[in-house]
């Protein structure tokens, strides 16, 4: 990949501004459309046309603080998700309680003290725990049934475990998709500084001699 592609090129500004600018730049350009085309024959009608174009994709691509507000409605579901398998967790302990009455092996067989002390120390609960969990549920469905244990409480202990698993997946999904945009807008950018990067350097040269002119495609 070329270093292009992978940093900002120019000097660094706020996107809006930078599209602000660039609006503003282009517009001076189509006002003097004449002199650029007859200085160099490829700042044409297409060029401006193709300019903003490449301004508009810049645009219209979704933002870093964008992105960062979905990763938060995420990491806020998988909040969620956690109190609803503490909730079915709680059920499932009552049962195996009931079913191995004062055995404390059992309960850390579960995974039952470990995942208080998560829940306790405001740690959200390990998947991999709650998967093991229900695998060892599943060894005790004779006996946790034999104890009164409704199937019902198994069912929904798999489910919500399944849910939070979900939405994790889901949130680590698009801080991937943030790396991807990233990497898009970072290339929108340097297209649309590419075009203007030449029109300034033309101006220099079409009005060497009008400095105000020739600052109107400065883009500080």
């Amino acid at each position: 990949m070329n270093p292009s592609e992978q940093e900002r090129l120019g000097t660094f500004m706020e996107d809006s501004v930078f599209i602000e600018k660039n609006r503003t730049i282009h517009k001076h350009f189509v006002d003097r459309l004449a002199g650029f085309t007859a200085f160099d024959a490829n700042l044409d009608a297409t060029y401006g046309a193709n300019w903003l174009t490449a301004i508009e994709k810049f645009e219209e691509h979704p933002s870093d603080e964008l992105m960062r507000d979905e990763i938060q409605v995420y990491t806020d579901n998988i909040a969620v998700q956690h109190k609803l398998c503490w909730a079915a967790e709680d059920d499932l302990e009552y049962y195996v309680k009931r079913a191995f009455p004062e055995n404390e092996r059992k309960l850390r067989e579960f995974g039952f003290p470990e995942s208080r002390r998560e829940r306790e120390r405001g740690v959200l609960k390990r998947v991999l725990n709650l998967f093991t969990m229900r695998r060892v549920a599943g060894d005790y469905t004779a006996e946790l049934t034999a104890a009164g244990m409704p199937a019902s409480v198994l069912t929904n202990f798999n489910t919500q475990t399944g849910n939070l698993a979900d939405a994790e997946l889901e949130q680590e999904y698009i801080k991937r998709l943030r790396i991807r945009s990233t990497e898009k807008r970072i290339a929108l950018y340097n297209t649309v500084y590419k075009y203007h990067k030449r029109v300034h350097e033309a101006a220099q040269v079409i009005y060497r001699d009008k400095p105000e002119t020739r600052q109107l495609f400065a883009m500080e």
